[in-house]
């Protein structure tokens, strides 16, 4: 069996049913908003890997 693949990009007609149209349209949204998507993402990064780099150090100050 043939695996489908994503092929939305150069518009060629649905795979297994899927009306990628449907989906592009369902996920766009105005390109003010793609900055701040990734601000978003980007600090949420930054705060998880210090939390847990503070994890990390106060698990092991408590070990010694």
């Amino acid at each position: 069996m043939e695996r489908s693949v994503l092929r939305v990009s150069i518009g060629l007609p649905p795979v297994d049913g899927v009306d990628f149209e449907d989906v592009k349209r369902r996920l766009w949204c105005p390109p003010s908003v793609w900055p701040k998507i990734a601000l978003g993402v980007f600090f949420g990064a930054l705060i998880l890997t210090a939390a847990a780099f503070l994890t990390l150090r106060g698990l092991k100050r408590k070990t010694l």
